[in-house]
C-alpha cells in the first residue's frame, strides 16, 4: 500500500477540518471534543486521542506525547495546545519541523455541549483544573502505557456519563499499574 492509498483508506464521515471544527463552536457554552487520528507509521493501526475544551470561547487542546517539555505549556508529558485543535498525528515521522509534515486527518469521535452547570461545564472545570492530578504525568511507554490514551481514559472515567469514549484501536486506555 502506498502513502496516497494510506491517506484515503482513513478518511471516513467523521473526519474534521478546522473550519468544520470552528463552525461547531459555541461560544456561550461549554463544550468537551474527543478527537482522534492513526499514530505515525508504522504503528498507524493504532490511535492517538486527544480532548478540546471550550470554556465559553476559549478553546485548548489537551494530549500526553512520548517527550517531556515539547512546548512551553507543557506539564512532563502534557501538553497545552502543543497543536491546533484539528490537526492529525505526522503519517511518517522524523520531520524536524513539527508542522510541516503530511498529516493523517484527525476524527471527531465524540462531544459535549451544555451551559452552566452542566456535565460539560463539569468536565471542562475538571480537564483544566485537575489536570495537574493526572498519576502519570511524568510517566510514558507507548506499550503497555501510559500513553496518550490513558490520560484520555483517565478523564472519562471521571464522566461516564458524558457517553464519550475511546476507539477499539485506543492502545494503553486500560492501563493500570
Amino acid at each position: 500500500m502506498n502513502l496516497e492509498d494510506m491517506l484515503s483508506s482513513r478518511k471516513d464521515s467523521k473526519n474534521m477540518t478546522s473550519s468544520e471544527f470552528n463552525a461547531q463552536i459555541q461560544k456561550d457554552k461549554y463544550q468537551v471534543f474527543l478527537f482522534s487520528s492513526p499514530c505515525s507509521f508504522p504503528i498507524s493501526m493504532f490511535s492517538h486521542n486527544w480532548l478540546v475544551t471550550n470554556n465559553k470561547g476559549i478553546i485548548h487542546r489537551w494530549e500526553v506525547w512520548s517527550y517531556k517539555k515539547r512546548c512551553t505549556s507543557t506539564l512532563g508529558h502534557m501538553t497545552l495546545d502543543f497543536y491546533e485543535p484539528c490537526i492529525g498525528v505526522t503519517i511518517l515521522p522524523g520531520s524536524s519541523n513539527r508542522l510541516d509534515r503530511r498529516r493523517f486527518e484527525p476524527s471527531l469521535t465524540g462531544s459535549i455541549s451544555g451551559d452552566d452547570g452542566s456535565l460539560a461545564q463539569d468536565m471542562v472545570n475538571f480537564i483544566e483544573k485537575k489536570h495537574t492530578e493526572y498519576p502519570f504525568k511524568f510517566k510514558y511507554h507507548f506499550i503497555p502505557g501510559p500513553n496518550s490514551n490513558t490520560f484520555i481514559q483517565w478523564v472519562l472515567n471521571k464522566f461516564p456519563a458524558s457517553g464519550l469514549k475511546l476507539p477499539r484501536n485506543a492502545f494503553g486506555k486500560n492501563y493500570k499499574e
